[in-house]
């Protein structure tokens, strides 16, 4: 089983247009496969978090970038790539881990973070978060 991230954003603008906004070319130790939401997927992100979703992002960690020291690199590069994009798109934005579980959200412009599950408890990981944010338990789908 792969680890794969999936972003929806609020924002309608194109995913590809996206990227480009937030400056983010190469994506070290990730795989990315932007697109749309198809419908039934974007139904589901409007119940269960109150956006319609309008561009997407997948991310699927490159297993191939890993050191025992740090872990996948793609990881890092996960957090400083959804940093630059909630600078970047407009309105609400979800990060789900593996299809259904929530690591951060942006909802009515304030960042929370997932305390569920222990994901931020690393410094590395936490260190990179470079906006103002407030840990809460985010539900998953």
């Amino acid at each position: 089983m792969s680890i794969e991230y999936e972003l929806h954003f609020a924002d309608s603008r194109p995913t590809e247009e996206l990227l480009a906004a937030a400056g983010l070319g190469e994506l070290p130790g990730l795989l990315p496969f932007p697109g749309k939401p198809q419908a039934s997927r974007a139904h589901i992100i409007r119940e269960a978090y109150g956006f319609t979703s309008k561009a997407d992002l997948v991310l699927r960690v490159d297993p191939s970038f890993f050191n025992k020291d740090d872990g996948y690199t793609g990881n890092y590069t996960l957090i400083r790539a959804a940093m630059a994009l909630l600078r970047a798109a407009q309105g609400d934005m979800v990060l789900l881990f593996n299809w259904e579980k929530p690591m951060l959200m942006r909802r009515d412009g304030k960042l929370l973070l997932n305390n569920d599950g222990g994901w931020w408890d690393s410094p590395a990981r936490l260190g990179l978060v470079d906006l103002p944010y407030v840990m809460e338990e985010l539900p998953s789908l």
